[in-house]
């Protein structure tokens, strides 16, 4: 918001501009397919998007809209539309966070298993899985949060990414990605429960996650099964809530259930929790 006031900056809403269009005088009747449109300051190119709406509903071709449309800003950095970057940086460190957090954890839980001292860790907590998790786990979240709590000052406090919305809400969506990891990572512990293939799936699943969690290539246009796949991932979810609430400005209705969404995950990860004691209780160890 800072940098926004000393540079003057005010994004425009989109009904705003669609207003001011409808009464300026070039798109008052006549043929607009070759009218020069140009925003000296175009920001996110609002205003450009809706005159390029009009010349398309007046049946122009791609070229003649190139050739008749210009868009200028002198800071490309707080507009995502000219900055391909703060799409991909944020995103792409996030998965890379989420990734280690999951190879973390599956150490943690699985090393037990394999160097068979996962029974004494269990009666050290009277044989409540619940007690026997959270003691190892909530140090390591704690950690991961302050982790998290730096890289959202790295992008928007030290970088200057775009925060249109609240950064409140960010860090907390960056806290519930971390715990949405381990406990996806516990979920894989739990019906996988031998280090080799938990990390296995854990690596496999966090590397595809830059392809299909929608950085790089909308969800919508991917094939249903993949599509349907990328809401398996939590870092799917704080890149939504990236998008709406930090780089679009949206209420939080817009995002909630995406936030919800993060939620899930550490409900699903008991399901299989009496599988994992159960492993904890018999350890066996397969290379």
């Amino acid at each position: 918001k800072e940098l926004r006031h000393a540079l003057g900056e005010y994004y425009t809403p989109d009904w705003l501009a669609a207003y001011t269009l409808d009464r300026a005088v070039g798109f008052q009747g006549g043929d607009i397919k070759c009218l020069r449109v140009a925003d000296p300051a175009c920001g996110s190119g609002t205003f450009l998007l809706q005159a390029i709406a009009r010349k398309r509903q007046a049946g122009a071709a791609l070229g003649e809209i190139l050739d008749t449309v210009w868009g200028f800003d002198i800071n490309p950095l707080a507009n995502p539309w000219m900055n391909y970057s703060i799409y991909l940086t944020p995103s792409y460190t996030m998965a890379t966070y989420a990734l280690m957090i999951m190879l973390m954890t599956v150490l943690s839980v699985c090393g037990e298993i394999k160097d068979g001292t996962s029974r004494q860790w269990l009666a050290t907590a009277k044989g409540r899985i619940s007690v026997a998790l959270l003691s190892k786990l909530l140090p390591h979240t704690i950690v991961y949060w302050a982790v998290g709590l730096f890289i959202t000052w790295v992008f928007f406090g030290w970088q200057h990414f775009p925060m249109n919305g609240s950064l409140g809400w960010m860090i907390a969506a960056t806290f519930l990605l971390a715990v949405a990891s381990q406990a996806f990572a516990l979920f894989v512990c739990s019906a996988l429960p031998n280090p080799r293939m938990a990390f296995s799936v854990c690596s496999l699943f966090g590397v595809l996650s830059y392809s299909f969690t929608g950085f790089a290539m909308p969800v919508d246009n991917m094939y249903g099964a993949i599509a349907a796949f990328s809401w398996t991932a939590p870092v799917r979810y704080w890149f939504l809530v990236f998008s709406g609430n930090a780089l679009n400005g949206y209420p939080m209705y817009y995002w909630r259930l995406y936030m919800a969404g993060l939620l899930v995950f550490p409900m699903l990860c008991w399901v299989l929790a009496r599988r994992l004691k159960k492993a904890m209780l018999n350890p066996v160890y397969i290379p």
